[in-house]
């Protein structure tokens, strides 16, 4: 029904293309160019270098990811993007009341070869699995990063809530002397912290609804386009939110009101408190084991290979900063003197012996800066290191001087280029991929055309099987990862679904 909204494509200025020097653009695209219905544009396509374009319409699209859409009518389209005859996809628009079920049916019995009609909503969970696996390794990173930042805020609330204690000493010693116990001055204590955790909880899951909602415009401005619908605050996520919030500063304010109902009375009668300096051995042999576990951890990270590896890595640093906060008492008298060396001025001297007058308070002060540094510096690290080994990589798989595409999916254009680049003086060797996709058993792959001779100089990989010049010839090579999912080998016949239908290739290569 060429009058549904199945094209997702509203005219909002101008009309829709007709005839072969007509198109039509997204809404952003135009506002981005500066341009406005009855302009001339100049514009390559798959099956033409370069043509001189009217714009007739500009036309709403929904969501694009920061592309540029194109819409032409469809014999044009045929001519200058699919070829003769060809369609990539068909969206077919209901009439009202009618059961999409048996219609898909249908239509999927009058179909040949590979293709399938599916529902919209079935269209719609294949995206959100495509998006799902796509942000699997960002989710894991936001993850590790979310748990860094809970363990430094239960450090902070640990921290705040021992000074807290320290510096109410004599009132809570009067609260003792009058008849309160010690379990009502730690319950006292753990009252106190939750009502803060809900405050602090409430407060940031405003904030974090504020930061979704500025989201779409932060990324518009680098022209990247987000939903701007209404926001889906589950339930779930509210009480994940205070769960989470509570559960981790009751776990961190728990010693601290331990120490609190072990306040003495008689405390209230001196006029200073006598901080602890001894670090017990059990303190020490927490921190020793902690340190073994963490060597352990990250032997396993170096010979695990698997993607485990880079759990072992955090986890591993997770252990070590653990020992080293609980050892951190047994060396901050020395260490703030040998620290505090050169900081000889009269300031300085004190700074340095109120440090290590209490080890165990500015252990405690220091644990959270400890964390919150590393977790930095680890992530600083591990970003110039992916940078790095991914320009390593380029530069050792590719030997090539130039590369001439249409960033960022490279999308296809007309082939007399890679002709003219071939011809240009001072080439000494140019080569052209060509690019569809592929399925296995359903699997997507990614199939190229290649010239075999001509790419083995300007890329380096190597054969561990069979002879890669011989594709040429009708065969396939397949790169070792694919081999080893499917089992197969050289010589054997794979068969392969692509967009002219369903063929059979003999691999070649490995």
């Amino acid at each position: 029904d060429p009058s549904a909204n199945s094209g997702r494509a509203t005219v909002v200025d101008g009309r829709q293309p007709q005839g072969p020097d007509e198109i039509a653009l997204d809404t952003s695209t135009a506002a981005k160019a500066g341009v406005g219905v009855g302009d001339t544009v100049r514009l390559s396509t798959p099956r033409q270098a370069e043509k001189r374009w009217t714009v007739t319409g500009i036309v709403e699209v929904g969501l694009t990811g920061g592309a540029t859409v194109v819409i032409f009518d469809l014999p044009t389209a045929q001519q200058y993007v699919t070829g003769p005859g060809r369609v990539n996809r068909v969206l077919a628009g209901l009439a009202e009341d009618a059961d999409a079920a048996p219609i898909v049916d249908a239509i999927n019995a009058r179909l040949k070869g590979p293709y399938e009609a599916i529902t919209g909503a079935q269209a719609a969970d294949q995206q959100q699995e495509e998006v799902a696996d796509s942000l699997n390794s960002l989710s894991t990173f936001l993850l590790l990063f979310a748990l860094a930042s809970l363990a430094v805020a239960a450090f902070l609330i640990s921290n705040t809530f021992s000074m807290l204690i320290a510096q109410r000493t004599r009132e809570i010693a009067l609260l003792r002397a009058i008849g309160a116990d010690g379990v009502q001055v730690q319950k006292a204590v753990v009252a106190e912290s939750l009502v803060m955790a809900f405050v602090a909880a409430t407060v940031g899951i405003l904030a974090g609804i504020g930061v979704a909602r500025l989201l779409p415009a932060l990324f518009g401005a680098f022209g990247v386009d987000l939903p701007t619908g209404d926001l889906d605050v589950a339930p779930r996520s509210i009480l994940a939110a205070y769960g989470v919030g509570l559960g981790i500063t009751l776990l961190a304010v728990w010693l601290p009101a331990r120490r609190a109902a072990s306040v003495r009375p008689l405390a209230a009668l001196r006029l200073e408190s006598s901080p602890s300096r001894r670090t017990t051995m059990g303190q020490v042999w927490f921190g020793v084991i902690m340190w073994m576990l963490a060597v352990l951890t990250a032997w396993l990270a170096l010979i695990n290979g698997t993607e485990l590896a880079f759990l072992w890595v955090w986890f591993s640093g997770g252990l070590a900063i653990t020992g080293t906060i609980a050892l951190i008492p047994l060396f901050a008298a020395r260490g703030f003197w040998l620290l505090g060396a050169p900081f000889r001025w009269r300031t300085g001297r004190i700074a340095v012996r109120n440090a290590g007058r209490d080890p165990r308070r500015t252990a405690a002060a220091a644990g959270a800066m400890l964390v919150g540094v590393n977790l930095m510096t680890a992530s600083a690290i591990f970003a110039a290191s992916f940078s790095a080994t991914a320009d390593e990589a380029i530069e050792s798989a590719y030997g090539v001087d130039f590369t001439i595409g249409s960033p960022p999916a490279y999308q296809p254009f007309d082939a007399s280029l890679y002709e003219q680049v071939a011809a240009t003086p001072g080439v000494a060797a140019a080569t052209y991929l060509r690019s569809t996709q592929a399925q296995k058993n359903k699997d997507p792959l990614l199939a190229f055309g290649v010239q075999p001779q001509l790419l083995e100089q300007v890329v380096h990989f190597d054969v561990t099987a069979g002879d890669f010049t011989a594709i040429g010839s009708g065969g396939a090579a397949v790169d070792a990862l694919t081999a080893s999912q499917y089992g197969w080998r050289v010589g054997d016949t794979v068969p392969v679904v692509v967009r002219t239908g369903r063929t059979e290739v003999e691999l070649v290569a490995i």
